[in-house]
């Protein structure tokens, strides 16, 4: 009895994709129906009428089973044929997840590329930009120098401010001769 109800249990557990057959009214009548004679055993008067009466019983009970079972068995068919078409997609979709996967890392990859790229620029150019102010330093120095007037801009704080700029101009282009001897040759 256990047996049983463990298998009517796991039958409600699974849901079926279609609705399963269902008889019409007239192949349930017939499933369900007693050939003609087979309903009683009253008229069975001696051994071979019951063996006949057994025999036609049997194959009676042997066609509804067998009708049972191919009804179970295009369910079944059914089912496999549904589960064979969901595993086809679920295959598709697992080779599509994989190329957008493949397509999101070489994304990520080229990003990183851009990324490094631009620190190494950016790094670059605050290196340019403070090489630079030395040597931006000197032009206005030598203006202010060169304008008239320049004698009371000598007398001032802000002569000795430039006077100490221009030293630690000199000195920085001392230690750093050969991007000075580089920029010579391009502007001779």
């Amino acid at each position: 009895m256990r047996q049983q109800n463990a298998g009517r249990r796991s039958r409600r557990q699974t849901v079926p994709s279609r609705p399963p057959l269902e008889l019409t009214g007239k192949e349930t009548e017939e499933a369900e129906a007693v050939p003609d004679g087979l309903d009683s055993i009253e008229g069975i008067h001696n051994e071979l009428e019951f063996t006949q009466w057994y025999n036609e019983l049997e194959d009676s009970l042997l066609e509804t089973c067998l009708h049972e079972l191919q009804m179970s068995k295009s369910h079944l068919d059914t089912l496999l044929s549904d589960t064979s078409s969901t595993l086809d997609l679920l295959s598709n979709l697992s080779k599509d997840f994989k190329a957008v996967e493949a397509q999101t890392s070489n994304f990520q990859n080229q990003c990183e590329g851009l990324l490094s790229a631009q620190k190494r620029d950016s790094e670059l150019a605050t290196d340019i930009q403070d090489n630079l102010q030395y040597y931006d330093f000197l032009d206005p120095a030598s203006r202010k120098l060169n304008a008239p007037g320049a004698g009371n801009t000598v007398r001032g704080q802000e002569f000795s401010d430039m006077l100490r700029r221009l030293d630690e101009c000199l000195d920085y282009m001392e230690i750093h001769v050969s991007a000075l001897w580089a920029c010579n040759l391009r502007t001779g």
